[in-house]
């Protein structure tokens, strides 16, 4: 009796025991419920992670136990359904659990946060149903109990009313207790399923909360200013933007819900391909490509295409944020196609562009450039080695001031000038240069430089045939001039004589006796001389003036002069003249020997012949170089010249200006003539009673 009474008390407490664990069970499930979430959401610790793994243990053991235990002694096969149900739930979220403890800090385990958000409502409910009969087979057995006492109350009326006081009491006391637990249990179970109610509608406002806010993300879409489209797993349009329909010309009805390659039908298998390694995951970009249309037109385009996500962490589609760079292309072409004509203009004009960074001084010099200094197009050459390049003197110095001026000053310049190549050859350059500052500093030099060695050559010859021309021009004017000069020498200086015939002649004829006629005929002898003498010095001239072939050769003025010392020497004598010579300067000269000892000749007798009779003449020789030409000097201390009354004709034929037997005016006039004849010319200077001074140029 005591035997049976104390194992149905026994078994009251190991049923109240298994009520509890089954409560237990039901709490831990809402607390690995409650860190998933929170671990999910990122507000998780190392020791969240550590809490849920110690209650996915503990879950585990009491469910075993549960499962032992019917199956060891309570053998109730509505209990072991509810277990094996309980079991199948349980194996699944402590596997997605194991995952999460596990796997916490990586990506894409949204799965097993939805497996166990999906199966707690389920597992509870089902704890609740095994917890319920757990107090229904616990009620049936205390009825049993109470029945069996009431069977051998009668009986043992007197045995148990003995015992009662120090066996059953306690019992009953202990299981009061235990009922009181177990209605605790079953009011914190009533408290959880509060919670889970609440928790069930927080996930309910959270979804809403998603489905809103796709809305939004559509209507942002729509509003943006780029050309942005979202579609899904199918290639299905969800949303675009307005541009996107604006730059693609598309109307509302062709987008949304279709079809991508519905809606452009021309795109290939080539950008299908991208598009499908973009649902796999993949981001493609491209800067530019050319779109062709299925109505013709033509269209340069980018896009950049990525997937986008579901909440639970899967690939939902892809955004593609695209455009029209068609009008940049045409500008591109339009500046490339410029380039290549400026490329061109720049070969054929010889014109190159180049840059030197004054900070590292690196360099950098167009093909045009390189070969108007004829070097390799992989070489480089530094600042001052590109200077080094101008030839030596005013072309290196010039270049020199100017760039210190730019970088010091940041002067610019536009200068001509001339540079010796890597084949040593001279090429003539307009150089240009200017400076980019940089907080008041120099940064870079840069400029152009132009070949204009054909145009320096072509105004090089142009100046030469202007010169050339100026001097053929000067010629004839000199010339025409010393025709009309010997036009009005010849008619003045023949018709003297010829009228003095004319008048002899009429004496002549009148004479009658032979005395008259032979005083006569003397008179013709003398004018005939100076008539034969005027033409023959006119002949001379004329010759001289047209001989264009005149022989020049190397001659020493010393030389010269010693000769013309020698020829009058007897007039030197008698004179007592003292000629000085000074050839330091210029020694020798190209010219013809005759006109050269003839000036000579002429310039030192007519200083002898024209002396001051209150000195002893003194004659003055001397040759200089001046503007690369060579200037004869000979000076003397005679009567002089004035010049003022007869500077016009001093070097006229038969001019003359001293009263002396020997004058005839023939002396300058050869002079003049074979100087000019040869291009050069001849000045003088003079002051009566000083002297005069005659400068020849050759």
């Amino acid at each position: 009796m005591l035997f049976i009474v104390q194992y149905s008390i026994n078994s009251q407490i190991s049923d109240a025991y298994l009520i509890n664990v089954s409560g237990r069970q039901r709490m831990l499930s809402q607390n690995i419920s409650k860190l998933a979430y929170k671990i999910n959401y990122g507000n998780s610790k190392q020791k969240d992670i550590l809490i849920l793994d110690s209650l996915l243990t503990e879950w585990e053991l009491r469910h075993d136990y549960l499962l032992d235990i019917n199956t060891d002694n309570w053998k109730n096969e509505t209990l072991d359904s509810l277990l094996t149900v309980n079991e199948q739930y349980q194996k699944q979220i402590l596997r997605s659990g194991k995952n999460i403890v596990v796997n916490n800090d990586k990506e894409n385990l949204q799965n097993d946060f939805n497996l166990i958000s999906t199966l707690e409502e389920p597992y509870l409910h089902n704890t609740d149903v095994l917890v319920l009969e757990y107090q229904n087979t616990t009620q049936e057995r205390l009825s049993a109990l109470k029945f069996k006492i009431y069977l051998f109350v009668s009986i043992a009326f007197m045995i148990v009313m003995c015992e009662f006081l120090f066996v059953m009491l306690p019992s009953l006391k202990q299981l009061f207790k235990k009922n009181r637990l177990l209605i605790n249990t079953n009011k914190e179970l009533t408290a959880s399923k509060s919670e889970l109610t609440h928790k069930i509608e927080e996930l309910n406002k959270l979804k809403a909360e998603l489905e809103s806010r796709e809305i939004f993300n559509k209507a942002f879409i729509e509003q943006l200013p780029s050309p942005i489209a979202m579609l899904d797993n199918n290639l299905n349009y969800i949303t675009v933007s307005k541009e996107w329909k604006k730059v693609f010309k598309l109307e509302e009805g062709e987008v949304i819900g279709n079809y991508h390659y519905d809606v452009f039908p021309e795109i290939g298998e080539d950008w299908k391909a991208i598009n499908q390694r973009c649902l796999e995951g993949e981001r493609h970009r491209c800067d530019e490509a050319l779109f062709k249309r299925k109505d013709g037109s033509i269209q340069w385009i980018y896009w950049d295409t990525s997937p986008w996500y579901n909440v639970d962490g899967t690939i939902g589609g892809i955004i593609i944020s695209s455009g029209d760079i068609s009008h940049i292309k045409k500008k591109e072409s339009e500046k490339k196609r410029l380039e290549n004509i400026l490329s061109k203009t720049n070969e054929v004009a010889r014109i190159g562009a180049w840059e030197v960074d004054l900070r590292t001084n690196e360099s950098y010099l167009s093909d045009v450039v390189k070969d108007i200094h004829a070097i390799p197009k992989d070489f480089d050459i530094s600042l001052e080695k590109g200077i080094s390049y101008y030839k030596e003197g005013k072309s290196r110095d010039s270049i020199l001031a100017a760039t210190e001026k730019a970088v010091k000053e940041g002067m610019p310049y536009d200068l001509e000038l001339e540079i010796i190549n890597y084949h040593n050859e001279s090429v003539w350059v307009r150089s240009i240069g200017q400076v980019e500052m940089e907080n008041e500093k120099p940064i870079i030099l840069y400029g152009l430089l132009q070949d204009i060695t054909y145009h320096k050559v072509s105004e090089q010859n142009i100046l030469k045939a202007k010169s050339s021309l100026e001097m053929l021009t000067q010629n004839l004017i000199e010339r025409n001039k010393q025709l009309a000069d010997f036009a009005q020498i010849t008619s003045h200086n023949l018709r003297a004589p010829v009228s003095n015939l004319n008048s002899l002649l009429g004496f002549f004829n009148e004479a009658e006796s032979m005395k008259e006629k032979e005083l006569l005929m003397a008179k013709f002898e003398v004018v005939i001389d100076h008539l034969t003498l005027t033409l023959n010095t006119l002949v001379n001239a004329l010759r001289i003036t047209n001989n264009h072939a005149v022989e020049k050769v190397s001659l020493n003025f010393d030389d010269v002069l010693q000769r013309t010392k020698a020829v009058l020497s007897g007039e030197i004598l008698k004179s007592k003249a003292i000629i000085k010579s000074d050839f330091s300067s210029v020694s020798k000269i190209n010219y013809n020997k005759i006109y050269l000892e003839s000036i000579f000749l002429n310039l030192v007798s007519n200083a002898i012949k024209y002396c001051s009779k209150e000195r002893h003449p003194e004659i003055i020789i001397k040759t200089e170089l001046e503007d690369g030409k060579i200037k004869l000097t000979v000076s003397d201390n005679g009567l002089g010249i004035n010049l003022q009354r007869h500077g016009n004709k001093i070097f006229g034929l038969n001019k003359v200006f001293h009263r002396h037997p020997e004058a005839k005016g023939v002396g300058l006039f050869l002079c003049k003539t074979q100087v000019e004849a040869l291009g050069g010319s001849i000045t003088v200077t003079s002051k009566i009673n000083v002297g005069t001074t005659f400068k020849i140029n050759f």
